[in-house]
């Protein structure tokens, strides 16, 4: 981490600095990225929300200007802004879990799972839709590969308050009626097993 004596500008000049090096190098070393990550995490512990947490989500006026200038001196180009902004966010949303406590991250609406630990969650994902796709010996499905297929869709939704928060008002209510209909349906087709389960194990008693 960056030393605390630090001020807000060394910390700008430091970020500053290894991002414009990452720009030299043709974004080839994203070691660099990682690098610039502890004074952005440190920028955003100095800067608080109007009621006074610190702001680990990145969201008050004050560190949205210092970021600025960390983008601003570095001269990230237009083109490449998004994607290189989306780069640092990965390293610096490591780091911040590393970092804040769980309180602290939950008090600012973000998730204690590290952008890394998504990822993994993503290529899971894929994994598991693929398997899910492919031909099965039970024609109406499986129901114990199906179910943990279904478990890990849902773990990979975000609800945190700075996603949500995000997401456009229609989107949201769409999810909130799909995740409705999801709940009831994973009842009926529990209610299901656990009947089918309890005559099962009544036949083998007999």
């Amino acid at each position: 981490m960056p030393r605390k004596r630090a001020t807000e500008q060394d910390l700008i000049e430091e970020a500053a600095g290894y991002l414009a090096e990452y720009l030299r190098t043709g974004r080839s070393h994203t070691d660099l990225l990682r690098s610039a990550a502890p004074a952005i995490v440190e920028l955003r512990s100095r800067h608080t929300l109007e009621d006074g947490r610190v702001d680990w989500s990145g969201r008050s006026p004050g560190y949205r200007a210092a970021i600025g200038q960390v983008y601003e001196r570095a001269h990230v180009p237009p083109e490449y802004m998004v994607s290189v902004q989306a780069a640092v966010r990965y390293h610096v949303g490591n780091l911040l879990r590393e970092t804040a406590g769980q309180d602290e991250l939950e008090q600012v609406g973000l998730t204690t799972v590290s952008p890394r630990q998504r990822l993994t969650r993503h290529r899971q994902l894929v994994d598991a839709l693929a398997a899910a796709a492919a031909p099965s010996d039970h024609p109406n499905g499986d129901a114990a590969r199906l179910a943990t297929y279904a478990e890990a869709l849902l773990e990979n939704i975000d609800v945190s308050d700075a996603t949500l928060e995000a997401t456009d008002p229609a989107r949201l209510d769409a999810a909130e009626v799909s995740l409705g209909n999801i709940s009831a349906h994973a009842d009926s087709l529990l209610a299901a097993l656990a009947a089918f389960q309890r005559r099962s194990k009544g036949k083998k008693a007999t």
